[in-house]
């Protein structure tokens, strides 16, 4: 299978994260990802992600706000469109 701009990119940040911690202090196995599992750890990848950036919202409208970001994402991915 032919890897894609964003797996690429993906793979990359994950590389050089990797590659910076230090080997004392972390303890880091890779092994070949399940295809199957994929999915699942991308959308907790993604849930700490997005879920961070919401936690940054910070005024008085701050749930209108995140409620509003968090259901313009749902409604374009379920109508196949990317905000990309």
């Amino acid at each position: 299978m032919t890897e894609g701009i964003y797996e690429s990119l993906i793979n990359k940040l994950l590389r050089n994260k990797l590659d910076s911690l230090d080997e004392d202090e972390y303890f880091v196995q890779e092994s070949k990802l399940d295809k199957a599992e994929a999915a699942s750890y991308l959308g907790n990848y993604l849930n700490q992600v997005i879920g961070g950036a919401l936690i940054l919202i910070k005024d008085e409208e701050r749930l209108e706000k995140q409620l509003a970001i968090s259901e313009s994402r749902i409604r374009s991915n379920v109508q196949g469109k990317s905000v990309y």
